[in-house]
């Protein structure tokens, strides 16, 4: 069951009952936190945010129930979760977590505190990739969460997949629906030049893992945030994802970067930049 939400503390309208929606009208009234952001998050109160809006999946709460459940990795509590009534949207009320991004403050820090940042990733990254899982998909058993099947409704094109095999045949399928031969070529060589023979575990991936998602209070990580294109992936995806997408704006990811936290794949990359058109 649900935790119910805290009472305001801040003099704002409280509509917090359980399996009860908050008004669109309320939420609309509320504070928003990135207004260029695809998701929509309205700071309702003091501790408690709404994550609403097209750029949102009702399994992003299901993962950071499951992350709760089964890690110590820090991440906001979920109190509710439905489809609201009045847009059609998923609508995720959980809380919000204080703190700077680690992006904000990793120009500041020593080099003892950056080593314990690091260190803290780690160990949160590795209990992450410890749940393993014999499908692709999100944990409720859902289809997959990436830009590569973002698009595409058609029953099973997007999973969940049995196994790694069948993930990689239907991504050549989706490119050559898509009339992209010259990334489906790339996938056939990634293929035949890279997984062939090996034997990819598929584990929790968070798929977002950069250095704006991860909250933090001085040196101690206090929160990795926005989980939305989470789920179970072939164990090259979480480093080839991160360090594709690194902002090089990012003082963390100039300097560090999620190179230093994760176990690389230095062979997937090249594929998998090339497939995303990064070079």
């Amino acid at each position: 069951m649900a935790s119910r939400p805290p009472p305001s503390t801040d003099g704002s309208p409280s509509h917090y009952v359980s399996g009860q929606p908050i008004p669109r009208s309320f939420i609309k009234k509320s504070n928003r936190l990135d207004p260029t952001s695809a998701a929509q998050v309205y700071r309702l109160n003091a501790s408690t945010i709404a994550k609403t809006g097209d750029g949102v999946n009702m399994s992003e709460a299901a993962t950071l129930r499951y992350v709760r459940q089964h890690t110590s990795i820090p991440v906001p509590e979920v109190f509710e979760s439905y489809i609201h009534p009045e847009t059609g949207y998923p609508c995720i009320i959980m809380e919000y977590i204080e703190g700077k991004t680690l992006d904000e403050v990793w120009s500041t820090y020593s080099g003892g505190e950056k080593e314990r940042v690091i260190g803290q990733l780690k160990g949160y990254i590795g209990q992450l990739r410890s749940i393993e899982a014999q499908q692709i998909g999100t944990v409720d058993c859902g289809r997959v969460q990436d830009q590569f099947f973002e698009d595409n409704d058609e029953p099973g094109m997007a999973g969940p997949f049995d196994g790694v095999d069948a993930f990689h045949e239907k991504l050549i399928m989706i490119l050559e629906s898509k009339g992209e031969m010259s990334k489906k070529k790339i996938m056939e060589q990634f293929l035949s030049e890279v997984s062939k023979g090996k034997r990819y575990r598929i584990m929790l991936t968070h798929n977002d893992i950069v250095a704006r998602n991860v909250i933090v209070k001085g040196d101690i990580v206090c929160a990795i945030v926005d989980w939305e294109l989470a789920g179970f992936f072939p164990e090259y995806w979480e480093y080839c994802s991160a360090v594709s997408w690194a902002d090089s704006r990012s003082p963390f990811e100039r300097e560090a970067g999620f190179d230093a936290v994760l176990d690389s794949y230095p062979e997937e990359l090249t594929y998998m930049r090339r497939l995303w058109d990064l070079f």
